[in-house]
């Protein structure tokens, strides 16, 4: 009475700490996809269209520019939206990468519990709707947030527990790694 048809892909991803990185160094891990070191190359990606209806007719070119580009990775944007299926199609089939950032940015999420539940809500709906494409390498909490991997904050910890539910991927508490700002 009812099918309905998904894509998938198997691989495996890992991420290794890198022998001999200062504790104090940006990214002190290294990719691996099916058993080789992987260097990412790429770029941010904000949404394609500030009108997110447009964004599956307008969207597509910037993961064939990337790819055009040489880059391999894009980091889905902490400040903007979920992508339309067609483009995690498209970078599943093109071999871009993605890490993927939960739509929250700059900020201390809040701690009260309906806040939380809708946190719930939202990233477990994210993380089933994409967690099939292989081009997903990673999640992050958001852009730039002020706490690091490992803090204790309400909302931190249901994010932790939200992927660890549904997924098997890396979890990073913000990007950049070290939190705080994109900056010097």
């Amino acid at each position: 009475l009812d099918c309905r048809t998904t894509r998938f892909g198997i691989r495996e991803i890992r991420w290794e700490q890198v022998e001999g990185a200062p504790a104090d160094f940006i990214n002190p891990y290294r990719l691996v996809i099916n058993g080789r070191t992987v260097r990412t190359m790429g770029s941010n990606l904000v949404s394609p269209d500030l009108l997110f209806g447009r964004n599956s007719q307008r969207g597509p070119w910037l993961i064939h520019a990337a790819k055009f580009a040489g880059m391999n990775t894009l980091r889905l944007h902490g400040g903007g939206v979920t992508l339309p299926e067609n483009m995690y199609n498209l970078a599943d089939e093109l071999g871009i990468m993605i890490s993927h950032e939960f739509p929250v940015a700059n900020c201390v999420l809040e701690s009260d519990p309906e806040f939380l539940a809708n946190l719930e809500i939202t990233v477990r709906n994210i993380v089933k709707q994409v967690r099939n494409h292989p081009s997903i390498i990673e999640y992050t909490g958001g852009n730039e947030l002020n706490w690091l991997q490992g803090d204790d904050y309400p909302a931190l910890h249901v994010y932790e527990r939200v992927i660890a539910e549904e997924d098997d991927r890396l979890f990073r508490a913000t990007c950049p790694i070290q939190g705080s700002r994109h900056s010097p």
